[in-house]
């Protein structure tokens, strides 16, 4: 009689978190299924957390380890979110969603991210609310006086191995030499 071999994988974003995803809340599946194939890459391809140290780290930890493109991570709350040059972002629980998206863009689109997310969001609140937000340049949105919306840009590697990173300033981006990316 032959042995048995149990093979267990384990995702190295379930390690980083140390759990699965939580279930998305009723409201939130029900808007993304009446959504439907209109989310394109996106579709089918959202995780939830209650709680996360950072959707953008968890994010970056799931492109190095091969996850598609569309892959969407949501927190209701972050315990370390960072903004801009490494300043920390206050991410408590019932003041926001927390949101990070693994996007694989041509080099030559990648200086327009910020400013791609920064409309999109403005385009949704819009359609969703009937509030008029603006983007204040490079990643910030806002309706009236108050900040509704910071859009961090991060990179990790490129198609062509080349590493990059984005200080959420879409005028440069770094890897192990200085690129200029827009003016």
């Amino acid at each position: 009689m032959g042995k048995q071999v149990l093979r267990v994988f384990v995702s190295p974003w379930l390690v980083l978190v140390g759990s699965c995803p939580d279930p998305v809340p009723e409201d939130i599946a029900e808007a993304l299924a009446g959504a439907g194939k209109r989310l394109g890459p996106f579709e089918g391809r959202l995780s939830w957390y209650e709680q996360l140290s950072s959707t953008n780290d968890l994010a970056a930890l799931m492109a190095e380890h091969g996850a598609a493109e569309g892959c969407v991570v949501v927190a209701h709350a972050q315990t370390s979110g960072r903004g801009r040059m490494g300043r920390s972002w206050a991410s408590p629980p019932g003041a926001g969603l927390y949101v990070s998206a693994i996007l694989r863009p041509a080099r030559d689109v990648t200086p327009l991210i910020t400013i791609a997310a920064g409309v999109a969001v403005a385009d949704g609140v819009q359609v969703a609310t009937g509030l008029s937000p603006c983007v204040k340049w490079p990643n910030d949105v806002y309706v009236g006086p108050r900040k509704l919306a910071g859009i961090l840009a991060e990179a990790g590697g490129a198609g062509d191995g080349a590493a990059l990173a984005s200080d959420g300033d879409e005028r440069t981006a770094r890897s192990g030499r200085e690129l200029h990316v827009g003016q």
